[in-house]
């Protein structure tokens, strides 16, 4: 006859944990976690033994990767996924030869690591149970958002060790990674493992600031005098972006010809395979590797145009590279708005560049932080209508694009 089991359910109150960020938020930030571990008894007719259960150790855990190989293809698709990145943390030992035979090899940063015992003394589990827990992640500043790219994979789960006995004490679960092989017998007898998976979203608060755009100037002498009008955040969904140019020749001669622009994704990583510490101090360069990937290109005639003034551009791009901004210590990913001028004749063609961060947007029915909630209630002050007064600075915020006194100004040679 089998002996009696336990099924082992972990219900969080949300697979989505949704952190906020901008300039003023607390570097020691944390998150309560909240849900329920459900145990389900499996009892047979005749057991003799009745099932208790001592204490529940939860872990959540979250990892960086990267994978290193020669022949990785920047032009695999959503179809090609088999080809992506792997999480080398959950593969079983012969799916990690078969992985390493490939010639994949992977970067692995341990970004989160937490866990928590809860005491429950259970003699009888007679029946389905709710065991609710409140996971308290600490730093989580310090979190990046959960990313599926082709090349790169940062995933977090949450884990359940129902453990029957008391002498069943948790330290092989805080070192589970070391100590695998050697207590894999002994877990399977006296411990019970559920794993789910957790996504976090980081949203920058500062894209619901409705901040100016920045108006970028320069020239090149003799030749041109330009200005780029560009946002310094966009929507990470909209996967498209907007600017404008105006471009003001030296002289009659000089004719700009045509406009190409894309988006540059800078991704720099270690050059080599292995295991990092995210508490640990950055990366030689010469340790590292960066890969520029160019996305959305697209080339746009202006020959025929008179009035260079404020000319409108969009870039739109939908790649499965795609990526948030990532600043961690295995992996750096940042973006730039890449604009090249070509002239008619023997003049050589400009190439500029843009810093561009893109944020997703939080969404609404997600409870707001108190400060945010704080400056939209300063700002409705400007709304009160009082025409014995002269309009305030946050009046004429409103009315549109702000005059170059107003935006911050980067001049590029």
């Amino acid at each position: 006859m089998p002996a009696s089991s336990i099924q082992v359910q972990i219900l969080p109150e949300t697979s989505t944990i949704h952190l906020y960020r901008d300039n003023m938020t607390d570097e020691y930030e944390s998150y309560d976690l909240r849900g329920q571990v459900r145990l389900i008894p499996i009892v047979y007719k005749h057991a003799k033994e009745s099932l208790a259960v001592h204490h529940i150790h939860l872990r959540i855990q979250g990892f960086a990767q990267t994978m290193l190989t020669s022949d990785f293809s920047d032009s695999d698709d959503e179809g090609q996924r088999d080809t992506w990145c792997k999480d080398s943390t959950s593969l079983t030992l012969l799916d990690r030869f078969l992985y390493s035979a490939r010639g994949y090899a992977n970067v692995t940063e341990c970004v989160l690591d937490q866990e928590m015992t809860m005491t429950l003394n259970m003699t009888e589990l007679a029946t389905a149970t709710d065991v609710p827990f409140r996971f308290s992640l600490e730093n989580t500043r310090q979190l990046p958002p959960s990313v599926r790219l082709p090349r790169h994979l940062i995933a977090y789960h949450i884990s359940a060790y129902v453990h029957t006995r008391e002498e069943d004490v948790c330290h092989h679960c805080k070192s589970y990674l070391k100590k695998k092989r050697r207590l894999l017998k002994r877990r399977k007898e006296t411990s019970i493992v559920a794993k789910v998976p957790i996504t976090v979203a980081c949203h920058d608060l500062r894209l619901s600031y409705n901040e100016p755009r920045i108006r970028y100037c320069g020239a090149r002498p003799n030749c041109l005098r330009y200005q780029v009008h560009v946002a310094k955040f966009f929507p990470y969904e909209d996967t498209s972006l907007q600017f404008h140019c105006t471009f003001v020749p030296s002289s009659p001669t000089v004719q700009v010809r045509k406009v190409a622009y894309y988006l540059v994704q800078c991704e720099t990583y270690p050059a080599k395979p292995g295991r990092m510490k995210s508490d640990q101090n950055a990366l030689d360069p010469l340790q590292t590797q960066t890969r520029n990937r160019k996305l959305g290109y697209k080339e746009v005639d202006v020959s025929t145009i008179e009035n260079f003034d404020h000319i409108p551009f969009t870039l739109d791009f939908d790649q499965p590279q795609f990526s948030q901004p990532i600043h961690i210590t295995s992996l750096q990913i940042q973006h730039k708005l890449r604009i090249l001028i070509y002239f008619a004749g023997k003049e050589k063609k400009m190439a500029l560049s843009f810093p561009v961060i893109f944020c997703t947007t939080a969404p609404v029915t997600t409870a707001q932080p108190f400060f945010l909630s704080h400056m939209s209630s300063s700002l409705s002050l400007s709304s009160i209508n009082n025409n014995s007064k002269l309009p305030t600075y946050l009046d004429v915020m409103k009315e549109g694009a702000p005059p170059s006194p107003f935006g911050d100004e980067v001049f590029i040679q």
